[in-house]
């Protein structure tokens, strides 16, 4: 076999195996299906050299439609859209594979090439929360690749986020390429009845105008209707459209939709209205509704495997939007640049690996330097601490024993254990408080006390705090909170009070919980940091301010640095 016999072979089996995925997006199917299709087509067609050659599994059916059929389709797709006035258009859905919302973006233009407007799927992004500025981040960056200076409209539904998005968006349009968004109103469909007059005015575009000039272009004018009659084969015109009468134009829009393509085929042919049909072209690109961007959702579903990432998602409508754009999978013209594409799809699948490979190792050392990080950070607060005090945090903490066993195993009295466990909290380390009996609901009791009169703030003594609190808490509570309210503010060993002038703002009550199992010091450290973010209490937003509590009386007197007082 010659080397050219041996090159239009490979070409054969290029293209069978190109078709063969290009039929299995268009039918749905998963890559686990494809496991054996290639010695089954062997077995089918023994006298086949392209079938015997045919290699489509699971993993090169994967990489066939990410790294090389969707990327050429997209390629393709942008060819097409930098060239014309276009729409961008985005709704978004549940996806319950995924469980995320799924953020699907579509172009609307003129295809030359079909002579007529057409909705085409661009990409999606897979998001959790959907606010107006995750909306924004989400749109910006998909459409980075598309001619942005071209934009025409945003399309969308009308929910309040969406206009928040609009206004947004129309800024970021203005400042960074000076357009100015056609603004038809969020979905059209929507606003047809009752609110037609406002949505047409608010485009600027003059509409109405436009359709009482086709009216008046065939109004008594026989030699103009002749003409229209030779070129397009239509006896059908338009009818009188009335501005004035908004509700009852029903058949005079219809019948301006139903004779635009012979309007626009007229036009064309009469080269001294080939300004207007551009146009023409742009008022049919604008967006009237969601129905193609919401149809896609269903499709979404189609596609749908279990465990497939969102990229797999993405190029699967991408592959799935270009057969069904050119009528079906033999309708699909493999040219060279795409059977170049799918033979390098490959490269780029193992390019994807190793990515993926680096950023794990670097996500691990990167970990492993912030356990260490947080394991020495630890260690210098712990050897802050008295000898004793360490001894008492290391069994209560790191060996998660009771202090009344803390205690009898030390021959301490209970007091002091919770003093030394104090002094831990006070210094910044992690520390289980759960288990010393003390909720939010004591913290909350206790602060109170100590912010509201007689006490104002004067930790020097337990007993008169003691005595404004219910019989349920005890003194070594208190302890344990005045020592995360010196935490918190800052409050100098020995002082008498608690001054919030002094606190450092960026200091945080440390009340982790730890688990009772710890493999490894450096692992419990981790375990520490995570427990202390999810488990910080905060107190009340008003007794941070310096004004007295909402429910208190009269202003009084508080002295002076003491926790509430600026």
């Amino acid at each position: 076999m010659s080397i050219a016999e041996q090159a239009q072979k490979a070409n054969d089996v290029s293209k069978a195996e190109i078709l063969w995925a290009l039929q299995a997006m268009n039918t749905h199917q998963s890559n686990s299906s494809q496991s054996a299709i290639s010695t089954v087509f062997a077995a089918m067609f023994p006298d086949s050299a392209i079938a015997q050659k045919f290699s489509v599994g699971e993993t090169k059916m994967r990489y066939l439609v990410k790294h090389g059929l969707a990327p050429y389709f997209k390629d393709l797709l942008l060819g097409y859209v930098k060239n014309v006035p276009w729409v961008l258009m985005f709704d978004e859905s549940l996806n319950k594979a995924t469980q995320q919302k799924q953020l699907d973006v579509m172009v609307r233009f003129w295809d030359p090439k079909k002579n007529l407007v057409v909705s085409r799927y661009w990409t999606s992004v897979f998001m959790g929360h959907a606010t107006a500025a995750d909306l924004m981040s989400a749109i910006t960056s998909s459409v980075k690749q598309l001619p942005l200076c071209a934009v025409l409209q945003l399309s969308m539904d009308g929910p309040y986020v969406n206009w928040s998005l609009y206004e947004n968006f129309e800024l970021h349009m203005k400042d960074n390429h000076n357009i100015k968004l056609l603004n038809t109103g969020s979905c059209g469909l929507h606003q047809l009845h009752g609110a037609f007059m406002l949505a047409v005015k608010a485009t600027d575009w003059r509409v109405a105008d436009l359709l009482q000039a086709l009216y008046t272009l065939m109004k008594n004018t026989p030699a103009r209707r002749e003409d229209y009659t030779d070129v397009t084969g239509s006896k059908v015109f338009p009818q009188k459209y009335c501005k004035h009468r908004w509700l009852d134009n029903g058949p005079a829009l219809q019948r301006a939709i139903d004779v635009m393509g012979d309007m626009a085929l007229y036009f064309f042919d009469k080269l001294q209205y080939a300004k207007l049909f551009d146009l023409i072209k742009q008022v049919l690109t604008l967006s009237h509704g969601q129905a193609a961007v919401e149809r896609g959702f269903s499709v979404n579903k189609e596609c749908l495997q279990d465990n497939m990432d969102p990229t797999s998602v993405t190029a699967r409508r991408v592959v799935l939007d270009h057969i069904r754009s050119v009528g079906g999978v033999l309708r699909v013209d493999i040219d060279s640049g795409m059977k170049a594409s799918c033979r390098m799809a490959y490269s780029r699948y193992k390019l994807e690996l190793e990515s993926k490979k680096g950023e794990s190792e670097e996500s691990k050392k990167r970990k492993l330097e912030e356990e260490k990080e947080l394991d020495n950070q630890q260690k210098s607060l712990f050897m802050k601490m008295s000898e004793t005090a360490r001894m008492s945090y290391s069994l209560y903490e790191e060996e998660n024993k009771a202090v009344e066993s803390v205690a009898s195993i030390r021959g301490l009295k209970t007091s002091t254990i919770f003093n030394h466990l104090s002094e831990a909290i006070k210094i910044g380390l992690p520390l289980d408080i759960d288990r010393l009996g003390i909720s939010a609901r004591i913290i909350d009791l206790i602060t109170n006390v100590i912010r509201q009169p007689p006490i104002n703030s004067d930790i020097s003594r337990l007993t008169p705090i003691k005595d404004q609190l219910p019989d349920h808490v005890q003194f070594h509570h208190i302890k344990v909170v005045i020592a995360i309210l010196q935490r918190r503010y800052g409050s100098p060993e020995g002082a008498s009070v608690i001054p919030l002038g002094s606190a450092d703002k960026s200091a945080s009550v440390t009340m982790a919980t730890t688990s009772r199992s710890s493999n490894n010091k450096s692992q419990k450290s981790s375990q520490g940091s995570q427990r202390e973010a999810s488990a910080k209490r905060k107190l009340p937003a008003w007794m941070v301010n310096s004004q007295s509590s909402p429910s208190s009386g009269p202003k009084k007197v508080k002295k002076k640095g003491s926790l509430f007082s600026k």
